[in-house]
């Protein structure tokens, strides 16, 4: 009697990169991941990641791919070991306009984090679907779906420019109406 336990309080675990985040700012910024600051990585524009058995492509740019030259928008390129990836890492990139998404874990990207998206490339979702990830479907100027069962829910991107259809069969094209800023259609 008399005695409490004393519990220890709780911390919760560091958050840690993945080791491909890690060579990927390691490569981009040419220092130590652990000296990357938020701003460094908030100037990042665009970003793809594709993952195979013997590489890893990156592509990346620091310019916008929504400038008023988009002739003149190359992202550079990088080939990068096969490491671990996890697509929570996209987080970090805050400045990010533009995601190719189509090979990421679309339920671990916290959308909420880019506050300047513009741009999204997609796979195995609906627009419906799609508009349910982001904060602000209104903002997207460019959507690429592939694989995408229908248009269900396209008119939530009422400001979209640039739709890209890739593997549907049979789309309703009269969803489409709505969409009075969309100036390129690719099926």
């Amino acid at each position: 009697a008399g005695y409490e336990t004393m519990v220890p309080e709780e911390t919760p675990p560091e958050a840690t990169e993945s080791p491909l985040y890690e060579e990927i700012v390691k490569t981009i910024f040419q220092k130590d991941a652990g000296l990357v600051t938020e701003t460094d990585l908030a100037r990042i524009k665009y970003i793809r990641i594709h993952t195979g058995s013997a590489s890893t492509l990156v592509e990346y740019s620091f310019e916008s791919p929504y400038e008023e030259n988009p002739e003149t928008y190359a992202p550079v390129q990088l080939t990068l070991p096969p490491l671990s990836w996890d697509s929570r890492d996209l987080a970090r990139f805050t400045g990010l306009q533009k995601i190719d998404a189509r090979e990421e874990h679309i339920s671990q990207i916290p959308f909420d984090s880019f506050n300047d998206l513009k741009g999204i490339l997609l796979s195995g979702v609906s627009p419906a679907e799609a508009a349910e990830l982001l904060p602000a479907p209104e903002a997207i100027l460019e959507l690429s779906l592939e694989h995408p069962a229908d248009l269900e829910g396209i008119g939530a991107f009422v400001n979209l420019e640039r739709l890209t259809l890739k593997d549907i069969e049979s789309p309703d094209l009269k969803q489409l109406v709505p969409l009075k800023k969309l100036a390129c259609l690719t099926i």
